[in-house]
């Protein structure tokens, strides 16, 4: 039966339990301006009070906790199905308290506040007496500061996360506010010691006894995917692919299936990596971590049409994995990994190549929208000379609106109906495709004409209507284009960062 009890940081950290965070969930991310020095400010409050003897509490959220093992007697293992951040954060806070204490030379504080980190080493051994263990991309970096005593000397600083970061900006807060002076503390100033105790012992008992959570504890049969996501789906502290990947790691362990191991197959290879996911991405008028600009993507061609940002998780739980008709998670997670993988290639796919070359005019044009088309093309398996002529198809469509300033607002709309065209089709997709362009008549999708084309750029300003930076994508794919007609040159590479130089003089007049 699910419990909801709250309960101090000691109360969760002085028992016979360990926390451990399964490997699937997203990696330690909180940072100081965000969260540590906000949490250590109130902290700094709770130990001021506790120094005049004022009881204050500060709740620091919930908590979610499934029990995976008990052991009546010995060390009971709970999985961290939400609330990473918090206990990691606490544990790094408690750590930190310790090495500064001990640095100081309190070391019955030290004593008291490692107790809370590590379990005592004749109940456990190893990593098992980490009170709290992370999920596996922090873990070394969290053994490193978290080991009795601190970081050995020569630690090398792990740049994929915040872990070591957090902890020393705690112990550097710690052992600032320690030797700060007190006021009518009534303690001899002669006994440097006993002023230090006093405070950091202030700190242990705000930290430990005044900073509450409410701990939701489920058995395993409980829900705790559909707990999980009550939690984070509303107010989005957790993103679409967050609990796309809980869920599909759930249904993964519910098969009986190691959870570590499908993670470390599936997901973790594309799709694990923080950094790289978690860049911000234009898409029209929104920006969105590169990550959810990946998952719109791949519904938009799993289901032919464009899902709106805010409901990329509820569409892909209504289609894939509610119903009769779900899909076996390992499928799914196979294909979200494959597709990751394509869609990472394109940062390294050559500039003179054609995917290249759409790809840099896409985002030149500004119309990433239509990337789930070039999904679909290269997942269609086409040979080499169909899959060029679509991408010059669409090359040449987007070149031609962007030229002719039309908007290209529609596209969002288009992508559907244009990738079921190469989808469906029985003949040569690249036949269908530019059947899909042409029918269209509506402002807001037709393909330019020739005439029309030669009319736009012989007689109406290029200047002033696109932005340099297009300008300067157009005419170089011009010199580009010559010098390939030519005979005499070989094939170049243009130099970046080329300037738009003037076709006349700028004083003209007197000397033409």
């Amino acid at each position: 039966m699910m419990q909801a009890d709250a309960k101090t940081a000691k109360t969760l950290f002085s028992t016979s339990d360990r926390y451990v965070v399964p490997a699937y969930q997203r990696p330690y991310v909180w940072e100081e301006e965000r969260q540590w020095q906000p949490l250590w400010e109130d902290l700094v409050q709770l130990a001021d009070a506790r120094l005049e003897d004022r009881a204050e509490l500060h709740f620091l959220g919930a908590i979610v906790l499934r029990q995976e093992k008990s052991s009546p007697g010995g060390i009971s293992e709970w999985s961290v199905i939400d609330g990473q951040q918090r206990l990691t954060t606490l544990q790094l806070l408690f750590s930190a308290m310790a090495d500064a204490a001990r640095g100081d030379g309190i070391l019955d504080e030290a004593k008291r506040l490692s107790r809370l980190t590590l379990h005592d080493e004749l109940e456990a051994s190893g990593d098992e007496r980490f009170r709290f263990w992370p999920t596996t991309g922090n873990r070394d970096a969290y053994r490193a500061v978290v080991q009795e005593g601190g970081p050995p000397p020569g630690t090398v600083d792990d740049p994929n996360n915040t872990v070591q970061e957090a902890w020393a900006y705690f112990r550097d807060a710690a052992r600032s506010y320690a030797s700060l002076e007190d006021e009518d503390s009534g303690i001899d100033p002669q006994k440097p010691d006993a002023h230090l105790r006093r405070r950091y012992g202030a700190l242990r008992e705000a930290a430990a006894g005044m900073i509450q959570v409410v701990a939701i504890q489920l058995e395993q049969k409980d829900a705790a995917q559909v707990i999980f996501e009550t939690l984070n789906a509303r107010g989005t502290p957790l993103l679409a692919t967050d609990l796309i990947k809980n869920a599909l790691l759930e249904r993964a362990e519910q098969a009986g299936l190691s959870v570590e191991d499908v993670h470390d197959e599936h997901w973790g290879p594309q799709l694990g990596d923080h950094e790289y996911w978690s860049v911000d991405e234009r898409l029209g008028r929104i920006t969105v971590p590169r990550s959810e600009a990946f998952l719109m993507h791949w519904l938009t061609v799993k289901l032919g049409e464009v899902i709106p940002s805010n409901s990329l998780f509820d569409r892909f739980r209504r289609e894939f994995l509610d119903g009769p008709n779900a899909a076996d998670p390992i499928e799914l997670l196979t294909e979200l990994r494959d597709d990751a993988g394509l869609v990472r290639s394109f940062d390294d796919e050559p500039s003179d190549s054609p995917l290249g070359s759409f790809l840099a005019t896409a985002r030149m044009a500004d119309v990433t929208t239509l990337q789930p088309l070039v999904i679909a093309l290269l997942k269609a398996n086409l040979d080499d000379a169909e899959l060029t002529k679509c991408l010059n198809i669409l090359e040449s469509y987007v070149v031609r609106r962007m030229i002719c300033r039309l908007t290209a607002s529609a596209f969002n709309r288009q992508v559907g109906d244009l990738i079921r065209s190469v989808e469906n089709t029985e003949g040569a997709p690249s036949q269908s495709l530019l059947v899909a362009l042409l029918s269209s008549q509506a402002a807001t999708s037709r393909w330019p004409t020739d005439d029309e084309l030669r009319s736009r750029l012989a007689m109406e300003p290029i200047y002033g209507s696109l932005g340099r930076g297009r300008i300067v994508a157009l005419l170089s794919a011009i010199e580009l284009k010559r010098r390939a007609l030519s005979k005499t040159e070989g094939i170049i590479q243009l130099p970046k960062k080329l300037q738009i130089e003037h076709l006349m003089p700028q004083k003209w007049e007197t000397n033409w």
